[in-house]
């Protein structure tokens, strides 16, 4: 679902000023790529080629045929890119990790203090999966317009400060402006009262700004948005802000903007039925991914994994007390020990001979989750591989009562299946969430 983040003013600090060449004014009419280090535009004509022409430098590559810039793995701290006079709507396709020092749309003569500009009427996809890290200067509106830009897919983190039309439909998008403000501080005296790393006129903004979009501070708490005025020197007020607020209601200066169905994992797609499952149960604590970039959502569960996933999930204190458990790989040591001891003494788990490193199974997950619900009864028969007596029956029965699971068919619930990580969060999420 298309999340529209209208003319969305991420303020900060101030923009860097774009330090005009000395002598003669350059002035390049044709529609063109201007490339650029550190920020300074570089305004040869060998250096611009012109965007009816395909080109390429390291990492990237233009298309002009299909109006497409191509980003794969570039690794340029210093490096400028832009876009100007395009006569179309132009596709950014990311792919892998990305660095830059600015990227850019809009027209050659619309030139604001700014060290990167998304301009025009000119339309930026991102699509691919990677992300474009913004290490220096902002990315604003100029003059010239509101650009407008729409979120597929991948990241992209800005240091210092956006102004768009922004359409989120995936991925996410980072604004992290602490060691600016650090180094700077705020210089503004009119964005003073923002104190904010986010904020947005009501002038073109709904107060209903990132609704449905999950928000996050630096250590992964919410943030919310509030309204406050814009008052100048003179003391008249302006007009209002939306503001970033964290939870102890100081301003945010780093804000983490999540599409519904984020994840930072390659292997977790928006449209996957465990994607949001999997982000909630990262954001909660009760599990991570396998590596930074992969949650391997297709491996299978393991008894402690779903053990300790649960107490995470109940909010399980630390217990004392003997080990009841005869495997001897249940030791003090391992992560499962402590939310082990926890299941049992709450008697969640009864099987004393369980093996921590054995699979979940789909009889087990339901199992559990009943016991923690305090085992309510629950009568009638659904399946034929599920036997009246089984210790199982009535969990099996409540699972699928409260919608937390089905059948893999309308006859069978394959209860002795091994369970994955996509689906054990995805039982936990509509057990719990």
């Amino acid at each position: 679902m298309k999340k529209r983040l209208l003319p969305l003013i991420l303020s900060l600090v101030l923009a860097l000023s774009l330090v005009p060449m000395a002598g003669a004014e350059y002035i390049i009419e044709y529609p063109h790529l201007e490339i650029g280090q550190n920020g300074a535009v570089d305004f040869s004509d060998a250096n611009n080629p012109r965007l009816s022409k395909n080109s390429s430098g390291q990492g990237w590559s233009w298309n002009a045929s299909t109006y497409t810039l191509t980003l794969n793995n570039v690794n340029q701290p210093s490096l400028s890119l832009g876009i100007y006079e395009a006569a179309k709507p132009v596709t950014i396709v990311v792919q892998g990790t990305n660095t830059l020092y600015s990227l850019s749309e809009g027209t050659a003569t619309g030139w604001t203090n700014a060290i990167s500009t998304l301009t025009g009427s000119g339309t930026l996809n991102l699509t691919g999966s990677g992300s474009v890290d913004i290490v220096n200067g902002p990315i604003v509106n100029s003059a010239s317009g509101f650009g407008v830009s729409t979120l597929n897919a991948g990241t992209i983190t800005v240091k210092n400060q956006l102004s768009t039309n922004t359409t989120i439909n995936g991925g996410c998008l980072i604004v992290d402006a602490r060691e600016h403000i650090e180094k700077y501080g705020y210089k503004d005296e009119n964005m003073k009262p923002l104190n904010s790393a986010v904020s947005a006129s009501t002038q073109y903004v709904p107060e209903t700004i990132f609704q449905g979009c999950i928000l996050k501070d630096e250590n992964g708490n919410p943030v919310t948005m509030k309204k406050e005025p814009v008052v100048f020197s003179s003391g008249n007020v302006v007009g209002y802000n939306m503001v970033a607020v964290k939870t102890d209601g100081s301003c945010a200066t780093y804000v983490k903007i999540m599409a519904p169905g984020y994840t930072p994992f390659s292997d977790v797609k928006s449209g996957d039925y465990f994607a949001t499952p999997v982000m909630w149960a990262v954001d909660q604590g009760i599990t991570n991914g396998t590596s930074a970039t992969t949650f391997s959502p297709y491996s299978p569960c393991t008894q402690g994994h779903i053990v300790t996933f649960i107490a995470r999930a109940a909010g399980a204190k630390t217990v004392s007390g003997s080990n009841p458990y005869s495997n001897a790989a249940i030791t003090s040591d391992q992560y499962y020990y402590n939310p082990l001891l926890w299941a049992y003494q709450n008697g969640i788990v009864t099987d004393t001979a369980l093996d921590p490193n054995g699979g979940c199974t789909r009889s087990d997950v339901v199992l559990y989750l009943w016991r923690l619900a305090g085992s309510p009864k629950v009568t009638g028969s659904t399946f034929t591989d599920v036997p009246a007596d089984a210790v199982y029956a009535q969990a099996v029965e409540w699972a699928v009562k409260e919608k937390i699971t089905t059948g893999t068919s309308d006859t069978t619930f394959s209860p002795d299946q091994t369970c994955t990580r996509g689906q054990i969060v995805t039982f936990l999420h509509r057990d719990m969430a």
